[in-house]
């Protein structure tokens, strides 16, 4: 029954997207103008940086001190390089260096799980930058859905240890073998190059989704549905104007996030609603992250369990931040620091973040390097 309704609905996408070409062109618009201005040069310095961490083996000396940070999660210190470089660029970041790690063999199947579901984090730029002072016009709310955003995916993570973890596990009890580092020059090319090629897949997805959710809008089966939840839902802090927001953004996280902000209701119902839009992802996140988990042959129901999990978690995570620091509307928009100048600061922090990263590595394995030396 289920894989008749899922035919159904694959079918019923072409049908609906020709139906309303408009609106669909109108949606991939918009998604190729967000990727372009934001996702791409936001994302590809990241990409790079981490990429050649990886293929020359330096994340592998800087995660060996790691470990004991992830102890309560019972994952290596491996797991930490995803953790931290997902928390700090954002969606699908810590999806494709989970990928990676466990394609040259750092990570066995067990810990690529527990990692990916640890690793799914936003990135500050998006959430202090885009939604919180571009599109809610209170930059003090950034604080609240980050810490808010954090604590449920790291929440989640926790509760979810049974799932994926295994005490026969360790560091080196992986399958696959390890990927031998060429040449300087040949990791930073592959790197520039593996690191397009998959940025322009984020592309796709994203203004694919970009265009479902614009047509879905103009149907009015959104509309419908949230008129169905809202009884459900209002128990929970979340006005009746934001749940049809929330709907887009199970769809298109930044469309939902922009729908949310520009909502009637309460500041405090569009922080939470934008928080919980964030950590669920949304269709768009989920895809484009599953398609670097795939690899790892993890299955989705896991993955989708623990967005829902670390979702639910954010909704009390933010209620809680908001009694504890309440939120005001802005009394001017021109008070306001622009969306680029925000974004603009953050991403420099988070390039020299990458490159004080680098250095440390490659410390470490010429500190490791003498040491070997010194010893034989």
């Amino acid at each position: 029954m289920t894989k008749r309704l899922l035919r159904i609905a694959l079918c019923a996408l072409p049908a609906l997207l020709m139906l309303y070409p408009t609106q669909a062109l109108f949606g991939a618009k918009q998604g190729l103008s967000t990727f372009l201005d934001t996702v791409l040069p936001a994302l590809l310095p990241y990409y790079v940086g981490t990429s050649i961490l990886l293929k020359s083996g330096l994340a592998r000396s800087i995660t060996r001190y790691l470990t004991p940070l992830l102890k309560p999660f019972g994952l290596p210190g491996q797991s930490a390089f995803p953790f931290f470089m997902g928390a700090l660029s954002g969606y699908p970041t810590g999806a494709r260096l989970t990928a990676e790690l466990y394609e040259y063999g750092m990570l066995t199947q067990h810990q690529a799980r527990g990692t990916a579901i640890l690793s799914s984090c936003c990135g500050p730029s998006f959430m202090m930058a885009a939604v919180a002072a571009g599109m809610l016009k209170i930059p003090g709310c950034g604080i609240i859905i980050a810490a808010a955003h954090y604590c449920s995916v790291l929440t989640a993570a926790f509760l979810l240890k049974p799932f994926y973890h295994s005490p026969k596990d360790s560091p080196g009890n992986s399958t696959i073998k390890p990927k031998v580092p060429g040449s300087i020059t040949t990791i930073v090319l592959d790197s520039i190059a593996d690191s397009a090629v998959s940025l322009w897949t984020v592309g796709g997805y994203l203004i694919f989704f970009s265009s479902l959710i614009s047509v879905f809008s103009a149907t009015g089966v959104l509309n419908l549905i949230g008129g169905v939840l809202t009884p459900v839902l209002s128990p929970l802090g979340i006005h009746p104007s934001t749940i049809t927001p929330i709907l887009c953004g199970m769809v298109e996280m930044t469309d939902g996030c922009t729908r949310a902000a520009m909502a009637f209701g309460p500041i405090s119902s569009k922080v939470i609603s934008c928080t919980f839009i964030i950590t669920l992802g949304g269709g768009s996140i989920f895809a484009q992250s599953f398609n670097y988990l795939r690899r790892c042959s993890i299955k989705p129901g896991l993955f989708l369990v623990s967005k829902l999990t670390s979702a639910v978690f954010s909704l009390f995570y933010s209620s809680l931040l908001l009694y504890l620091f309440p939120q005001a509307a802005p009394a001017s928009v021109a008070l306001t620091p622009s969306f680029e100048r925000t974004l603009g600061g953050n991403t420099t922090i988070m390039i020299i973040g990458v490159l004080v990263i680098s250095f440390l590595g490659a410390a470490m394995s010429l500190y490791n390097l003498r040491s070997y030396k010194h010893k034989k």
